[in-house]
């Protein structure tokens, strides 16, 4: 019965413990103004994959990656909100009804928008540092005098750490006067502009700019 009692406790732990994921972008010196952002601090350490949304940010309670809307429900005591036994459309089949998934309402209309297209800006003089992580560009990305490093800080070497990817075809951006150490930009979209910049290659030559 003991053991039992362990193993239940222990399978419910592990429900709790598991996290939402969380569609945008969350790094410390980020100035959020509507639709488009500013990254001003420095240096910038980003950790995990950080994603320049094109949608408005919400977290994806079930992780299917999606934002998920509330099911619909008869709202028989017209109270506004569903109550146990009012009958609900069980979209996901989960047999629960399943609110709204919270999101960010930046424009204040009330309602989630999936082609709000945020715009982040990076100030010159910000250093970015990534290793082992990606900046994954979905919506449109402007730096002007930036350092994007993925350097090894232990050894001192550029390390191929850093990925930059525009990943979707109506990604866009402008990288002027950048500085790309062990770095590499990655880009779906030919909307896509890389000027007066410094390309220093990895220790592992590998190329440092991919197109589409």
């Amino acid at each position: 019965m003991k053991n039992k009692m362990l193993l239940s406790l222990y399978f419910v732990l592990l429900i709790i413990i598991i996290p939402h994921s969380t569609y945008g972008l969350d790094v410390s010196g980020l100035i959020r103004q509507n639709t488009r952002w500013t990254l001003a601090d420095s240096p910038i350490n980003i950790v995990g994959v950080v994603t320049i949304p094109y949608s408005e940010p919400y977290t994806d309670t079930n992780l299917n990656g999606r934002y998920d809307a509330e099911e619909w429900f008869d709202d028989l005591n017209l109270n506004g909100t569903w109550d146990e036994g009012e009958p609900f459309h069980d979209y996901d089949g989960d047999n629960e009804w399943d609110p709204a998934e919270p999101y960010d309402d930046l424009n204040g209309n009330h309602m989630f928008d999936p082609d709000i297209n945020i715009t982040v800006t990076i100030e010159p003089g910000v250093t970015v540092n990534n290793p082992n992580y990606s900046l994954d560009v979905k919506g449109t990305l402007n730096a002007d005098g930036v350092e994007f490093t993925g350097t090894d800080v232990e050894q001192g070497l550029p390390d191929y750490n850093l990925e930059i990817c525009f990943s979707e075809a109506t990604s866009s951006g402008t990288l002027n006067n950048c500085t790309f150490t062990g770095a590499t930009v990655n880009t779906n979209s030919s909307s896509v502009a890389i000027t007066n910049s410094t390309l220093i290659f990895p220790r592992y030559n590998r190329h440092t700019v991919r197109l589409p």
